[in-house]
């Protein structure tokens, strides 16, 4: 009997020696691939809750050139309007940057006027006027221009 357990206690030592080497690569790898999962999910749902950046539009790369401003500022010099009825919007563009927002009241009348300055620039070949109070208005063509999705055409 002690020669079967000699035997078996010989066996366990050498199957013992080489084992936890044996066990300790394949636990490493899982170990390391669990890590880059979990990396991964952690990036992904972090990219997934960061969107206040998504809808913002390019800046705007403002003129810089005298010529080309004077020259863009006289060509857009006049009054604009969505129309001529009570509560219809119109905005007056004047040479030198400056730009009044009005509204409109009764018989044509002008109830609210406010005056501020603009900087000329363009965002992918378009034209805008950047408004001093942030908002931002597009040059569509000579005689249309387009403020906060509302469109306003040259009244003169």
């Amino acid at each position: 009997m002690s020669e079967i357990t000699t035997s078996s206690h010989a066996d366990d030592a050498s199957s013992a020696g080489p084992r936890p080497r044996l066990r300790l690569i394949p636990n490493a790898i899982g170990a390391v691939l669990i890590a880059a999962g979990l990396a991964l999910v952690g990036s992904a749902f972090r990219s997934a809750f960061r969107i206040d950046n998504v809808n913002q539009t390019p800046p705007l790369a403002l003129l810089v050139d005298p010529a080309e401003i004077v020259q863009q500022e006289q060509a857009l010099e006049g009054m604009f309007a969505t129309g001529d009825d009570e509560g219809d919007r119109a905005i007056v563009i004047d040479v030198g940057g400056k730009v009044r927002l009005q509204e409109l009241g009764p018989h044509g009348a002008i109830q609210r006027d406010t005056a501020t300055t603009f900087r000329l620039g363009r965002r992918d070949r378009k034209l805008y006027l950047a408004v001093a109070n942030g908002g931002q208005i597009e040059v569509t063509n000579r005689d249309t221009i387009v403020y906060y999705r509302d469109i306003y055409r040259r009244t003169r």
